[in-house]
C-alpha cells in the first residue's frame, strides 16, 4: 500500500498564490538541492514509473506522462499501477531512459524522479522544474512524505501512515511471541 516516502521538504513560503489560479512557487529541498516549484503543479511528469508515478497515484495525484517499461511488442506498461486507471498518462520512454523531446512535449511544470537520475537533473531542469527524491537508502515513509509535501498531499500521506502502521501493529499482534532464546546454525 505504501509505495515510497521522502521526508526532507520546502520552506512553505508562498508566492503571491491567488486562491483563484492556485498560482505562485515555493523553495523545496530535494535530493538534488533547492528547486522553486509550483504551489500547485498541474502538469507532473514522472521519470519512472514504480519509484515516482506509484507514490503519486497513491497519494491521489495523477501525473500527465511517465517513463515505465516497454513491453517489447511496441506498448509499454507502468510497473506495479494495476489497481489505477493509467489509461490517460502517456508514456515518455523507458525509466532510466526517458526521452528528453518526449517530456518537453508534454508541456510540464514539473518533473518528479529519484536520485537515479542526477546525471540528467540540468537536462531535465531546462524542461521544467526538477525535483530527484531518494527512495533506496532511507526508509519508505520518509520517502512518500516528501512525495506527499512536493504535491500538497500530506492529509493523505497521514491517513496512508495510519493505515501503515495499523497494519504492522495487526500483524505484530497475529505473531507468535518468539522464543526467549534462538540459536542458529549456518552450514
Amino acid at each position: 500500500m505504501i509505495a515510497a516516502f521522502l521526508a526532507a521538504c520546502g520552506d512553505g513560503d508562498d508566492d503571491e498564490e491567488t486562491p483563484e489560479t492556485g498560482s505562485g512557487t515555493r523553495s523545496f529541498e530535494h535530493f538534488a538541492g533547492l528547486t522553486e516549484i509550483p504551489v500547485r503543479a498541474q502538469r507532473i511528469v514522472t521519470l519512472q514509473d514504480q519509484n515516482a508515478l506509484l507514490p503519486l497515484l497513491e497519494l491521489g495525484v495523477r501525473p500527465v506522462a511517465s517513463a515505465g517499461q516497454e513491453d517489447g511488442a511496441g506498448g509499454h506498461r507502468f510497473r506495479r499501477t494495476e489497481s489505477y486507471d493509467t489509461s490517460e498518462i502517456a508514456f515518455v520512454g523507458s525509466f532510466g531512459e526517458p526521452d528528453l523531446e518526449l517530456i518537453a512535449a508534454q508541456n510540464p511544470d514539473l518533473i518528479v524522479g529519484n536520485s537515479g537520475y542526477i546525471e540528467s537533473y540540468d537536462a531535465l531542469s531546462a524542461i521544467a522544474p526538477t525535483v530527484l527524491i531518494e527512495v533506496f537508502e532511507r526508509p519508505l515513509t520518509e520517502s512518500l512524505h516528501q512525495f506527499a509535501d512536493l504535491v500538497g498531499a500530506l492529509d493523505r500521506w497521514e491517513e496512508l501512515k495510519r493505515n501503515y502502521d495499523a497494519a504492522i501493529e495487526a500483524l505484530r499482534s497475529d505473531l507468535p511471541r518468539p522464543p526467549a532464546k534462538i540459536s542458529l546454525s549456518m552450514i
